[in-house]
């Protein structure tokens, strides 16, 4: 799989006010990675139940407050939507285990990518004249893991995020 400036691996923007499964769906079976910002683990875009339709899920970021807390309903086994993309086939998926502040969990978020793709994203459209050399490309719980030190409240927000899977990593795609 691949993270990079390949418009075919990145993920089209989504908001909760389209239809919900018909437009989620096909991009979990066609991207790589789905990074999702906002509120909860994006249950709004998607109904839990048509995950299981899914041969193919890609990994996701999944970053909202307590969007990979499980939640008991009723006498039934506790339950959250990160489950059903691990269940759909996704190899990865970073999650927050409890509220987080806004502005820490973006930096958080924006670190995660770079460590993940081995490469800073550009802060602006002037070329670099002293680029630095490129890492090379971290697997998720590794970017999760140096994405922490860059957060200001470290033992809040940045212990919150978790990666449910396997450490998979990245590479970028051939022309």
């Amino acid at each position: 799989g691949a993270v990079g400036p390949e418009p075919q691996t990145l993920s089209p923007s989504l908001s909760p006010s389209q239809s919900r499964d018909a437009e989620l769906l096909p991009v979990l079976r066609a991207c790589d990675l789905l990074v999702y910002c906002g509120h909860g683990a994006g249950e709004a875009l998607a109904d839990r139940r048509h995950f299981a339709e899914l041969r193919r899920c890609a990994s996701a970021l999944l970053i909202g407050c307590s969007s990979g807390a499980l939640k008991r309903e009723g006498s039934f086994e506790p339950d959250a939507l990160v489950l059903r993309y691990l269940i759909a086939g996704s190899v990865g998926v970073t999650t927050c285990l409890w509220d987080v502040t806004d502005k820490d969990i973006d930096g958080f978020t924006l670190r995660m990518l770079e460590e993940m793709q081995g490469a800073p994203f550009p802060s602006s459209s002037e070329p670099n004249p002293n680029p630095k050399p490129t890492p090379q490309p971290k697997s998720m719980p590794a970017a999760a893991a140096a994405a922490r030190e860059g957060c200001k409240l470290k033992h809040l927000t940045g212990a919150a995020p978790v990666v449910y899977g396997v450490p998979a990593t990245w590479t970028h795609a051939s022309p």
